[in-house]
């Protein structure tokens, strides 16, 4: 073997080397997006979940100032009726 053979040996392996350097560079870049995608879903997941939460509070609110409306117009009326 040649100077030269070995040097184009040694620039193969050199151009392997690195190519596999960027593909694993890529590997855990691509992992660490898709753990940041997941994290960011399941903030968004609780958030939403709290807001339903919240909505559900103010749904139960909503009615039970309703119904205290209505007892209090109940009420009024009765007192009305009696003058």
């Amino acid at each position: 073997m040649g100077f030269n053979s070995k040097e184009r040996n040694l620039q193969d392996q050199q151009a392997s080397v690195l190519e596999e350097t960027y593909r694993l560079a890529w590997m855990d870049g691509y992992g660490e997006g898709y753990d940041d995608g997941v994290e960011d879903t399941e903030a968004k997941q609780n958030s939403v979940e709290n807001e339903l939460e919240l909505m559900r509070e103010l749904l139960a609110q909503k009615d039970q100032v309703i119904d205290e409306l209505a007892t209090n117009a109940g009420r009024s009326l009765q007192v009305l009726k009696k003058r």
